[in-house]
């Protein structure tokens, strides 16, 4: 038995070199061992054990694949990559809510200090300009007083009467003499009191009496022409109205009076000095940026502290808008009141005149607050710039 296995093996080794000697591809030799084995008679069926194949690189062999680590350096280096891994996610982290945690409650911090802040200067503010619109008002509605009184006087005096009353019957001689005596009243009246500076007298559209104190004067062709004259011919006897002329022949502000007559129309019309009315308002005003308007009842702008922009500020809807506010307050007879418009993004305080006019100042919440933001803008930079330094430091460190 043992023959023919070592014969079996003898031509396998021939076989095998046969075949690997082939012209078409040359592979390397191949030795393949198999051990003897003894077997026992009684064994139908022959057992090999399992062998290895060792096959050894020749000059012009396969090359061997790449010698794969050890598995206990493999355990190492896979520990180190998750380490690192671990150790720089939990930085980042770190890092993270270290931002978070000083960012936010600053911001939170800051747009409370903002938030509050605005509403006090908007609080004090508003309670500065309304006392200065109250002072302002004040001071118009005692010039409306005095000139009231001023014309009252005048109006009362005997020889004035009896000069509009009589003046188509009076004698050159009588017309003379009563008017020197109203020169004289209208002199005394503009001493004492100080804000008329001049008187007409109109008769079926005619000028009876004229005087003026300044260079203002009454084109009364021009002004029995207009919508205005027709309009107060309704005015009942001894009504007063104060009128703003804006034609330039004719500008000015009057203080118009009809006076009782037979079957006459006769208007006392007082114009008044406007230069007294632009002080007061040049004293009152706070800013060039911030208006501060004397407002008719049509809400036409008298005078203000910016003339150059009173057309565009009468065309500018916001403008519109928020004097429509200012009407309706008043309409709810609140005569004074300071208020934040939504339109405008103003605080705008009013007061309400007399003989019907409204003081209006209109300031911008932007023009009052910008010192603020500038300073709140700073502080933002600050904030951030001392977070991304901590961030970077953290980092790198």
């Amino acid at each position: 038995m043992l023959c023919k296995l070592n014969l079996l093996s003898y031509s396998l080794i021939i076989t095998s070199t046969t075949i690997l000697g082939g012209d078409y591809m040359k592979f390397p030799k191949v030795k393949i061992k198999i051990p003897k084995v003894r077997v026992k008679k009684k064994d139908s069926k022959l057992k090999i054990p399992r062998t290895k194949l060792k096959v050894q690189k020749s000059k012009l062999g396969i090359s061997k694949k790449e010698k794969k680590p050890p598995k206990k350096f493999k355990k190492i280096k896979s520990i180190k990559c998750l380490s690192a891994i671990s150790t720089l996610k939990l930085r980042t982290q770190l890092v993270t809510l270290f931002v978070l945690l000083s960012l936010i409650p600053s911001l939170i911090i800051t747009s409370v200090s903002f938030s509050a802040t605005n509403k006090s200067t908007q609080s004090s503010i508003g309670q500065y300009s309304q006392k200065v619109i109250d002072q302002l008002n004040n001071s118009i509605n005692l010039t409306l007083r005095s000139t009231q009184v001023a014309a009252g006087s005048i109006s009362d005096d005997a020889d004035f009467m009896k000069y509009y009353s009589s003046y188509s019957s009076l004698s050159a001689a009588d017309k003379l003499k009563l008017n020197n005596s109203i020169n004289n009243l209208v002199s005394y009246a503009d001493s004492t009191q100080g804000t008329i500076s001049g008187l007409f007298l109109i008769q079926d559209e005619k000028i009876i009496y004229r005087r003026t104190l300044v260079s203002q004067h009454l084109i009364v062709e021009d002004f029995v022409n207009t919508p205005l004259y027709e309009e107060l011919k309704e005015m009942g006897e001894k009504e007063i109205r104060w009128v703003v002329i804006t034609d330039s022949s004719n500008q000015g502000i009057y203080f118009i009076r009809r006076l009782p007559t037979k079957n006459k129309f006769t208007l006392m019309l007082c114009p008044l000095q406007l230069k007294n009315f632009q002080e007061m308002i040049n004293l009152a005003s706070i800013e060039a940026g911030i208006p501060l308007m004397l407002l008719d009842q049509n809400n036409n702008i008298i005078l203000s502290n910016a003339k150059e922009n009173e057309e565009s500020l009468m065309t500018d809807e916001n403008t519109l808008s928020f004097l429509q506010e200012v009407d309706n307050y008043i309409a709810q007879e609140v005569e004074d009141y300071t208020f934040v418009s939504d339109h405008t993004k103003s605080l705008v305080s009013f007061a309400a005149c007399d003989n019907g006019w409204k003081v209006v100042l209109v300031a911008p919440l932007d023009l009052l607050l910008k010192d603020f933001q500038k300073a709140v803008g700073k502080m933002f930079t600050i904030l951030i710039a001392c977070i991304v330094i901590a961030a970077i430091v953290s980092i790198f460190l």
